[in-house]
C-alpha cells in the first residue's frame, strides 16, 4: 500500500533558545535543537523533563517567555497552531483526542482543513461544490486509513478502538492535513508490541518518501532503531544530542534515567549490532 503523503522536499524546523515558564518553574529553559527537512529525530527524557512543552512550543500550542521558532529560516514563533498547520507542520498527543462518538471515517473527513462546509452559509449558496469536497476528502480518508490498516473499523466508533489504533488514528487526522513534518507525542505509549512494529513500519514508509519527523517516546529500545539523531532532555534542558547509541552510552544520560544503569535502548542497539556481525 502506497503512502497517501505526495513526497515533497520537507521543512527544517529550529528551536533557538526556547524557554517557557510557569510561575517559578522553567519547563523549557533556553533549549536549541534543529530537524533538518525530512529528518527523523527523537527526544526523550524522564518524566518531568519538559519535552511535551517543547512540543507545544514548537506547535504553537504553548506559548514561549523567549526565543525563537524558525521553519525553513522564517520566525513562525507568534503564529497560532493552525497557520503552523498550514505551513506543513502537523502534531499528535500523548492521550489522542478523537471525537469518540463519532466513526474513524468522521474522525478522518473532519481533520482534513479548508473544508467549504465548514461555514454554515455555504451550506445553502456553495452545495454542488460541497458534495465535490466531500467526495474528494472522504476518498483520502479510505487511503489514509488503508495505509494504517484501519479500513475494517472505518465504521466504528473511535472511542471503541484499542489504544493502537487510536494511536494510529491520531497519526491517520494528522496526515489527512497533508503535512511535511510530524511532530509524535509518545506513539508507542500504551501500545501492545504487535501495533507498536506497525507504527514504525508505517513512520519509516513517510520518512523514505522525504516526511521529517520529530518523536517523543520512553520506549527507547523501539525508538533508538527508528531515528537516526536523539537529543535528551533533563529538567526542562537540552542534556545531550547526536547518534542513538552514542548518547545513550553518556554517564549523564544514564544518571538522568536510571542512575547510572545501562539503558534499554542502549542495550537494543548492542543486540541488533551483534546480531548484525553474527550473519
Amino acid at each position: 500500500m502506497s503512502a497517501p503523503a505526495a513526497t515533497r522536499t520537507g521543512l527544517t524546523l529550529e528551536a533557538r533558545a526556547l524557554t517557557r515558564r510557569f510561575g517559578g518553574f522553567t519547563a523549557v529553559d533556553a533549549v536549541s535543537l534543529r530537524v533538518e527537512a525530512g529528518a527523523l529525530v527523537g527526544v526523550i527524557g524522564p518524566n518531568g523533563a519538559g519535552k511535551s512543552t517543547l512540543f507545544g512550543l514548537l506547535t504553537g500550542f504553548v506559548k514561549a517567555d523567549a526565543g525563537q521558532v524558525l521553519l525553513d529560516g522564517q520566525d513562525i514563533a507568534g503564529l497560532p497552531p493552525q497557520a503552523r498547520a498550514q505551513h506543513g507542520i502537523a502534531r499528535t498527543f500523548q492521550v489522542p483526542r478523537e471525537f469518540a462518538n463519532l466513526s474513524v471515517r468522521a474522525n478522518l473527513m473532519a481533520a482534513a482543513p479548508g473544508q467549504s462546509g465548514e461555514l454554515l452559509t455555504r451550506l445553502f449558496t456553495q452545495a454542488p461544490r460541497i458534495r465535490r469536497e466531500e467526495t474528494l476528502i472522504g476518498a483520502r480518508a479510505e487511503e489514509v486509513a488503508a495505509f494504517l490498516k484501519l479500513t475494517r473499523v472505518l465504521d466504528t466508533s473511535a472511542g471503541s478502538l484499542s489504544g493502537g489504533q487510536k494511536k494510529l488514528l491520531e497519526m491517520g487526522r494528522a496526515l489527512m492535513t497533508d503535512p511535511q513534518l510530524m511532530l509524535l507525542d509518545e506513539p508507542f505509549a500504551g501500545v501492545n508490541p504487535v501495533l507498536i512494529a506497525q507504527i514504525m513500519e508505517r513512520i519509516s514508509e513517510l520518512h523514505g518518501r522525504g516526511m521529517g519527523f520529530l518523536i517523543i517516546e520512553h520506549d527507547l529500545a523501539s525508538l533508538s532503531r527508528l531515528v537516526g539523531v536523539l537529543h535528551v532532555m533533563d529538567q526542562g534542558r537540552l542534556l545531550a544530542s547526536g547518534l542513538p547509541e552514542e548518547v545513550l552510552s553518556r554517564a549523564d544520560v544514564r544518571e538522568a534515567y536510571l542512575g547510572g544503569h545501562a539503558l534499554v535502548g542502549e542495550q537494543a542497539l548492542a543486540d541488533d549490532a551483534s546480531r548484525g556481525t553474527a550473519a
